[in-house]
């Protein structure tokens, strides 16, 4: 790692719509840099201590230089041929830039191509969402979490939250693409996990190595996420509409 940066991509996405899943896998080809959530902000202090010595090391007087961080990521992170890729969110986004919608379009335009997420099943999204937040963990491993300890007002609340919080954030992404006017490729959470090996042969095509995949090196750098079989999300996801139809579902636990 660490060679000249020749060509970036962002992994433009919201949570739980497959950005994980699909990140690990371009991390695993050896060609797409180690594309990772680098703009999280329980990500940023340690990176900045480690890279500049101190957590206010990127800019004067403590100010947080987001240009200055990417650069310094993109030296630890590109692969030997020259590629560098993240994964963006667009709330981290707009925090960064202090919701300047033109400064934020400006960033997306430092990468020369964007793979931009969506999920059709915005419900589906909040509730994987609620969970993982009321849960803390918000990758999966194949197993059904364990909410016996989150009280369900929690989960239908943050639910709510989220689906409120996603919607809005579609319109977001929206303008700032339209802004960025950088070649993006679109995919869906639902046909992605319907056809993965023809989604992972969209984004290889898309990113100009078609190859990789053929040359792929056995071993995982970065361990593929499982989907949980869902029954913990479909119980939660049932007691969330009940509770959106004003039937009251506070006395019962839902039954995975």
């Amino acid at each position: 790692m660490g060679g000249a940066t020749r060509f970036r991509y962002a992994v433009f996405s919201q949570p739980r719509t497959g950005s994980t899943w699909l990140c690990a896998h371009l991390a695993n080809l050896g060609a797409f840099g180690v594309p990772s959530e680098y703009l999280n902000e329980h990500r940023i202090v340690p990176n900045v201590t480690r890279m500049f010595g101190s957590a206010d090391a990127c800019g004067p007087k403590g100010a947080f230089r987001l240009v200055q961080y990417i650069e310094a990521i993109e030296r630890e992170h590109t692969t030997p041929n020259g590629c560098f890729g993240t994964k963006i969110q667009p709330n981290q986004l707009m925090v960064l830039t202090k919701g300047n919608r033109d400064a934020a379009a400006a960033f997306l335009r430092r990468f020369d191509a964007l793979i931009v997420l969506s999920r059709r099943d915005r419900l589906g999204q909040a509730v994987s969402a609620a969970i993982a937040e009321t849960t803390g963990l918000w990758r999966n491993d194949g197993s059904e979490p364990d909410i016996s300890s989150v009280p369900m007002d929690k989960l239908l609340r943050m639910t709510g939250i989220y689906l409120g919080r996603h919607l809005a954030a579609d319109g977001v992404m929206r303008r700032l693409c339209r802004a960025a006017g950088r070649p993006r490729l679109e995919l869906v959470y639902e046909d992605m996990i319907a056809d993965p090996d023809r989604t992972l042969q969209a984004v290889v095509q898309f990113l100009g190595q078609p190859d990789a995949i053929g040359s792929a090196r056995d071993e995982q750098v970065v361990a593929v996420p499982e989907r949980p079989p869902g029954r913990v999300a479909a119980a939660v996801r049932a007691r969330f509409i009940e509770f959106i139809e004003g039937r009251d579902v506070r006395s019962r636990e839902p039954t995975p």
